[in-house]
């Protein structure tokens, strides 16, 4: 069983995810370095806690970050971010997960 997490765990975590998009779009960490850093913090942070890290493109070109809980689906933290454009913007498809309480806004504000 997994342990369970407390609210800041969640928002350490959203924010490290979000520093690492604006690290990418900064230009201070390659492609490779972000890839790396996220399957570590997937492996070490969140399979623990029963939390899934995906990572996808949206129809209109931002890259989607979300974290949610692996058997409900609870929406953790979430926000969509453009490296080349160095934009980040809140996660768009809110409706398409149930929601924790309290989301990571901070994760999600631009």
């Amino acid at each position: 069983m997994s342990k369970q997490p407390d609210q800041h765990t969640f928002r350490r975590i959203g924010d490290q995810l979000r520093g690492l998009a604006v690290g990418l779009s900064a230009g201070t960490l390659s492609e490779e370095e972000f890839v790396a850093e996220l399957l570590r913090i997937d492996a070490r942070k969140l399979r623990p806690y029963g939390l899934t890290l995906s990572v996808s493109q949206t129809p209109d070109d931002w890259t989607a970050v979300v974290m949610k809980h692996s058997h409900s689906h609870q929406l953790c933290a979430a926000f969509e971010f453009q490296p080349e454009k160095r934009r980040v913007r809140p996660f768009r498809f809110l409706y398409q997960y149930p929601l924790r309480a309290r989301v990571n806004t901070l994760a999600m504000a631009a």
